[in-house]
């Protein structure tokens, strides 16, 4: 049996923007969102993920990287790389 499901609080622009889409694909709203959420239910979470790579045998160890410190930390030494040539040129 379906379900009812109301949402609540829903900024404008997010409204605005999925009635667009709903039209756009000649479907109502509740057409339009439904597939949407069918969609996402049927996506893996994260959980999911690391639960079928620990059934295949595949660990992973260590800490989550923290992808912001790494890029900065790349650009850093690229801009001091880049620095280095043009003070070498002169």
């Amino acid at each position: 049996m379906a379900k009812l499901l109301q949402v609540r609080n829903l900024p404008d622009e997010v409204h605005e923007t999925l009635t667009r889409r709903a039209k756009d694909a000649g479907m109502s709203l509740s057409e339009y969102v439904g597939r949407e959420l069918t969609a996402l239910t049927k996506r893996g979470t994260m959980r999911d993920y690391f639960a079928r790579l620990d059934a295949l045998g595949i660990h992973i160890e260590g800490e989550p990287l923290d992808v912001v410190a790494v890029i900065r930390e790349e650009r850093e030494n690229r801009e001091q790389q880049l620095y280095s040539r043009l003070v070498d040129r002169r």
